[in-house]
């Protein structure tokens, strides 16, 4: 819990942790913070500063951001990035804040805002990375404000010579809401030299079909993201190139047509990330199943690490036509609106390696040792949503360690989902 000038803020999902670098006992945690007295109002983005003092640790500080024009303005999806200049750390989190527009609160389409404090969170600006699109703004139009290219998900990371990267998905949605102004989703990057003061023009790493609208049949919430993921290799032979992670539910050329059949792949950049790699498959593409939500990491020598999760909706009975998975995804307990499906979902989770730089990459190696049927481990009054929004993992020397979502406690009300954890040992070997 923290305190701010107008009350008591306590911690609400989209976790981010970081350290203050090799040797830095410094730890750094940045989530949405909710009020105390209100957990259904949206505070802020809270980031918390914590140290180990011997064998103990104890976390001793912490920051509520939130936007100038707060409460008309809301933020949500924050990410964190942690690095040192000079004898400063440097924080720096980017988020979604959905402004005010036409004169209504929170009516934006999706603003991409980057916090930062250079001095290890005592003072913080702003700077706007992408302005808010939204594509009427005349307040006399009855139409303002209702369409627009949503912009999402973003991610910040350090490369080794201090310039800030930040990718985010433009077009969450698109077509279906502002296609006449962008027909197909896009994974962009936008670079800061002036540690996260100005940022160039976003340059597009790929054009992707959003599979936003068809997730799962047993995930809890009425769409999915399509989120990219960022990491620099620190050391090693590619030394500063630049790595984007994403799914696509087309093939990489980006005009196959929409559907659940998604793929993982991974782009990088040599030169500061105006130009991109053609991105490459991290497993087998089209097999019928959904690879998605990457998480890519680099390790000490250069090999290039990517964890996801991997579904199939599958038919278990006799009877085609049979409902097999009804699963919450809003309303109250007693009149909940449900997702019925004849399908039934089952999830594993994998890591695949490219030792080439993310050329090529190794056949991908299941984490999880029991698979889980979502269906099952979904009660009713479950947690939305389930398994979540995002995975996570890092990688250090050779070691990959990971963290997903995972329901084999099949359907325990206080368990679901339940977070995991692997330490993935080697190249190509299995996990423990």
């Amino acid at each position: 819990m923290g305190q701010s000038a107008t009350g008591n803020y306590v911690t609400r999902g989209d976790p981010w942790l970081a350290t203050g670098g090799p040797g830095n006992e410094t730890f750094y945690y940045a989530n949405m913070a909710v009020w105390e007295d209100d957990a259904s109002t949206t505070a802020g983005v809270s980031v918390h500063t914590g140290s180990f003092t011997g064998k103990g640790f104890a976390w001793t500080d912490s920051v509520l951001i939130q936007a100038p024009n707060y409460p008309k303005d809301s933020v949500d999806k924050e990410a964190l990035a942690v690095a040192r200049h000079g004898n400063e750390t440097a924080l720096y989190v980017t988020l979604t804040n959905f402004i005010e527009t036409c004169g209504i609160p929170e009516w934006g389409w999706g603003q991409i805002e980057l916090y930062r404090s250079l001095d290890g969170g005592d003072t913080w600006d702003q700077t706007i990375i992408q302005p808010d699109e939204t594509l009427i703004t005349d307040p006399d139009n009855p139409l303002c404000g209702f369409d627009g290219v949503i912009n999402q998900g973003s991610m910040p990371a350090v490369a080794p010579n201090g310039d800030l990267f930040v990718t985010w998905e433009r077009g969450w949605y698109a077509p279906f809401l502002g296609g006449y102004a962008l027909p197909r989703a896009t994974i962009v990057v936008a670079k800061s030299t002036d540690q996260g003061a100005t940022f160039t023009t976003p340059v597009e790493v790929a054009s992707i079909c959003s599979s936003a609208l068809f997730p799962p049949a047993a995930y809890n919430r009425t769409s999915s993201n399509d989120f990219p993921r960022i990491a620099i290799a620190q050391s090693g032979p590619n030394r500063g190139r630049v790595y984007v992670s994403f799914h696509d539910c087309s093939a990489a050329s980006g005009t196959a047509p929409f559907g659940s059949d998604t793929d993982v792949y991974v782009a990088y950049s040599d030169d500061g990330g105006m130009t991109w790699s053609t991105p490459s498959p991290a497993h087998a593409v089209a097999d019928g199943k959904m690879q998605f939500w990457p998480d890519v990491s680099v390790d000490t020598t250069g090999n290039v690490d990517v964890t996801y999760y991997e579904m199939e909706d599958i038919n278990l009975t006799q009877d085609p036509d049979d409902i097999e998975c009804s699963v919450r995804i809003g309303g109250p307990l007693d009149n909940p609106t449900l997702r019925q499906s004849t399908l039934t979902t089952f999830s594993d989770f994998y890591w695949s390696q490219s030792t080439d730089g993310g050329g090529t990459w190794h056949d991908p190696v299941r984490v999880t040792d029991v698979s889980t049927n979502w269906c099952a481990a979904t009660p009713i009054n479950s947690i939305i949503p389930n398994f979540g929004d995002y995975n996570d993992s890092a990688s250090f020397g050779n070691n990959v360690f990971a963290a997903w979502a995972d329901g084999r406690n099949g359907g325990i009300l206080d368990r679901v989902p339940t977070a995991f954890y692997s330490q993935i040992d080697g190249i190509g070997r299995a996990p423990r």
